[in-house]
Formats: C-alpha cells, sequence, structure tokens
C-alpha cells in the first residue's frame, strides 16, 4: 500500500528541485512561444498558480505564461527534448504556502495524439481539456485539478490532500490512489465496462450505487479487459457512469 505521507514528500521533492538536465529556456511574460519541435509527449511539473491545458486550431503546441499581482516567486521554464515537452513552475523565492496568481495557457493542437501526458501539480488550479493520449498520469498534492473530456487507454491518478474532478474515457487498466483528497471521475461508458479492486483504510468508495466503507478489500469482476485499482487512504473517490 502507498502511504500518504510518502506520496506528498515525493511531490514536493519533485516540484521543488531544479531540472537543470532537461530545462534551458525561460518563457518572458504574456509571450505567446510558438513551439514547433516534434511533441510525442508532455510533462509538466507545476507548483503553484493556474495551469489552463486546451485544445486550438493551429498545427503547433503554444505556450502563454501571464504573471499576475502576486506570483509569489513562481517561474515557469520548458524544453523538448526527445520529442517530449517539459514544462517547470518553480518557487524560487517566496511564501511557500501560498500559491500565487500566475496564469499558464498550454495549447495543443485539435488533431493530436499524445503518447503520454504527466502532469504532477503541487498546489495549483489546473483546467485540462479534452486530452487524447495513449497514458495519462495525474499527480496532485493539494490544489485542484478539473480535466475535462479525456480519453486514455491506462490512466495513473494520485491525490494528496486536494481535489481532482475527472470526465472521461479508460479504455484499459487504471490505478487510483487518493490519500487525504477527493477524487470524482465520471466516465462516459457504463460500470460493467470494467472490473475493479477496492482497498480503503479510514476512506470511502463509491462505484455507482454501490458504496464501501472503512477497511473494505472487495473485488468487483465482470469479465472485463478494464482493469481499475483503487485505493482509498482517508478520503473519498467516487466513480460515476454516463450510461448506467
Amino acid at each position: 500500500m502507498r502511504k500518504t505521507a510518502v506520496v506528498l514528500l515525493s511531490v514536493i521533492m519533485v516540484i521543488s528541485a531544479a531540472l537543470s538536465a532537461v530545462i534551458s529556456v525561460k518563457a518572458s511574460n504574456e509571450d505567446l512561444v510558438e513551439i514547433k519541435d516534434a511533441v510525442q509527449s508532455m510533462d509538466i511539473v507545476f507548483g503553484g498558480g493556474n495551469l489552463y491545458v486546451e485544445l486550438w486550431d493551429e498545427e503547433y503546441v503554444g505556450l502563454k505564461i501571464e504573471k499576475g499581482e502576486k506570483s509569489n516567486g513562481f517561474e515557469y521554464k520548458f524544453e523538448v527534448k526527445n520529442e517530449v515537452l517539459y514544462i517547470e513552475g518553480s518557487q524560487k523565492n517566496g511564501n511557500t504556502f501560498a500559491k500565487g496568481d500566475n496564469k499558464v495557457c498550454l495549447y495543443i493542437p485539435s488533431d493530436k495524439y499524445l503518447e503520454d501526458f504527466t502532469l504532477i501539480s503541487g498546489d495549483a488550479d489546473t483546467l485540462v481539456k479534452n486530452i487524447y493520449c495513449k497514458n495519462l498520469r495525474i499527480d496532485a498534492a493539494v490544489g485542484k485539478v478539473d480535466i475535462i473530456e479525456f480519453n486514455t487507454v491506462n490512466a495513473d491518478i494520485t491525490l494528496g490532500m486536494g481535489i481532482i474532478n475527472a470526465k472521461g474515457k479508460i479504455a484499459g487498466n487504471a490505478d487510483a490512489f487518493c490519500g487525504a483528497g477527493i477524487l470524482n471521475i465520471k466516465f462516459s461508458d457504463a460500470e460493467k465496462e470494467h472490473d475493479y479492486l477496492i482497498n480503503t483504510t479510514f476512506g470511502k468508495i463509491k462505484i455507482g450505487d454501490t458504496v464501501y466503507g472503512v477497511m473494505s478489500n472487495e473485488k468487483n469482476i465482470n469479465d472485463s479487459d478494464s482493469k481499475i485499482n483503487l485505493e482509498c487512504v482517508a478520503g473519498q473517490i467516487e466513480l460515476e457512469f454516463e450510461n448506467d
């Protein structure tokens, strides 16, 4: 069983570390940067502020950074390496308990299919729209992540003390871990399209109309090719289905 403290510590360490091996370019305030390199995957480490990821009609990836009045020492850098777009938003100074009011917008071509989309979020508010990828990874410490109309084969979702609201489709396998936060997933298919492995400590997991309470260790098998592993320590996981 993964422990909440380990998850939170690892997220904080990743966000605070300087990614000098892969980061080389710093974007200027309010510049729309046209990233015309080949991009097959995205790896985003975002400490604080507001992050918006959405589709647009251009053939290249766009990135725009707007510093707020209370930026709180956050700086943003990016680089494309081996067809992976790395974006880092880390805090160089300021109050470590304030996320700041910076705004970062990431624009993805509307026909782009990504191999991997990874978002590691510290204390940020994030809105992601229409991600289409093979592997989706969301790791949130204390902020809020809304991911709308995603379509992925496999998913790995880790939540510390924040909130994740997700809506979309998982065709393959998924792992979802909730420490002390709230994880809501609305699937575009039916409950019977997945098998479930359920594990709770002090938390609660709700799948459709069925609630699994404290110290649950259950299997819900529908003979599906999609396996979903759910683990909740002290928070709440709720799965809904559009086709039930």
